[in-house]
């Protein structure tokens, strides 16, 4: 039983397809643990298919939260996963169980470990004023209040241009340095990562797209397209479903859909993979390569 408050929380992270859900469950189960989801698109009801979310009989056995609790209409930003997880932390401590996030959303592991700028609420007047200027007149202007932001945003990026300048000019301080000064949650949290070489890592996420189409992927797209899904909804961008509602309006064929669907997931495992090489003090596991991988989870998440 956990009940130190200030205990440290495992974090599991990795890419896409490389094997987190099957490993974190059997060790959770061993040291009395419950799964805080880290992934942005298992928020979302209806589409436990395309987000392989935990299966049912995973749930049955532990406590997971965070999963299918939205609607695929409504946005869900990091700044409320970081206070939804800060009420969970408490929760499941109470309880006197160990909390054990795992998940592979960038910006989700950054809100927590890290802390997230949230930014003043929109100014549309104020940002109709600024979307009239050209890209190029956008770019010298926040070069000269917050050069270090310029250097990291294209002159043709006018969304980022312009929320850095509405920033700037409603709290007096580039954003740059607004950002810096985000506070993470006040939790340790102990890093742990699964990675495996990146062609096996390809093999897997294609292999998983085949298995969720036989599952009835495309049952669960066909849903949301008659609910009105499209690019207003929160949802939208989730690999597989936007990919399969171009199919459906006939922007795709089938094959061609069912291609970029696998591209755009060995995109982001890459592009996991690339982040995973970034983060300090993460203790890492290669799959395939290290044996009792669930026992020395286990150790890990007792440690």
């Amino acid at each position: 039983m956990v009940n130190e408050a200030n205990s440290s929380v495992p974090v599991v992270l990795g890419p896409t397809a490389v094997g987190k859900t099957e490993l974190v469950h059997g060790a959770a189960k061993v040291v009395g643990g419950e799964i805080i989801s880290a992934d942005s698109r298992a928020v979302y009801r209806g589409m436990d298919i395309g987000t392989a979310t935990p299966p049912e009989e995973y749930r049955a056995e532990l406590p997971y939260h965070l999963i299918n609790f939205l609607h695929p209409r409504e946005r869900y930003s990091a700044a409320d996963f970081r206070d939804d997880v800060e009420d969970k932390l408490r929760e499941i401590r109470d309880r006197g169980k160990l909390p054990i996030v795992v998940g592979g959303s960038r910006l989700y592991i950054i809100a927590l470990t890290q802390g997230i700028f949230e930014g003043p609420d929109a100014d549309e007047e104020l940002r109709e004023e600024l979307r009239e200027l050209p890209g190029e007149e956008l770019h010298r202007r926040l070069a000269e209040v917050d050069p270090r932001s310029a250097e990291k945003i294209h002159p043709n990026d006018t969304k980022r241009l312009v929320r850095a300048l509405e920033v700037y000019r409603l709290e007096g301080e580039p954003i740059s340095k607004l950002k810096e000064e985000a506070e993470p949650l006040p939790v340790e949290f102990r890093k742990i990562g699964f990675d495996r070489p990146r062609e096996q890592l390809y093999e897997r996420a294609d292999r998983r797209v085949e298995e969720m189409l036989k599952k009835g992927l495309m049952d669960e797209v066909e849903s949301l397209v008659e609910a009105g899904f499209g690019p207003d909804w929160g949802a939208w961008e989730t690999i597989g479903y936007r990919e399969l509602a171009l199919y459906l309006a006939g922007e795709y064929d089938h094959g061609e859909a069912v291609d970029e669907i696998k591209k755009n997931t060995r995109h982001l495992a890459k592009y996991q993979q690339n982040w995973m090489k970034k983060i300090d003090g993460l203790t890492k596991f290669t799959l395939g390569e290290e044996e009792e991988i669930e026992e020395k989870l286990a150790s890990l998440f007792q440690a």
